[in-house]
């Protein structure tokens, strides 16, 4: 699902912003861009074992898992109790930005 938001992109965004907008104290925009960073994430690095993804792709992955990070900890502000977006972090923390893999503690989940 998440692959197919990114074809539909400009108007996606612009409906996720109006609904951030609209219902301020909702997690569920942020719950749903992140996946979308997530599923360009690994559009960058494609779906093959970590040793034949080519060098350059691994920058341009580790970002898209930052950026659905990031908009997971907003999401986790707003609604502590969502198991979702606590399980996305989870899913997402195995290859943070730096690189490594990141113990469970260190993702405040």
């Amino acid at each position: 699902r998440a692959r197919k938001a990114i074809e539909l992109e400009p108007e996606l965004n612009a409906n996720v912003e109006a609904w951030r907008e609209a219902i301020p104290k909702s997690a569920h925009p942020y719950y749903l861009l992140a996946a979308i960073e997530a599923a360009r994430g690994w559009e960058a690095r494609g779906g093959g074992f970590a040793n034949t993804v080519p060098k350059e792709a691994w920058p341009r992955f580790r970002a898209h898992m930052a950026a659905a990070d990031e908009l997971l900890q907003t999401a986790r502000k707003i609604d502590p109790a969502n198991l979702p977006i606590a399980v996305q972090r989870i899913e997402i923390a195995v290859v943070p930005p730096c690189g490594v893999f990141a113990p469970i503690s260190a993702i405040g989940v």
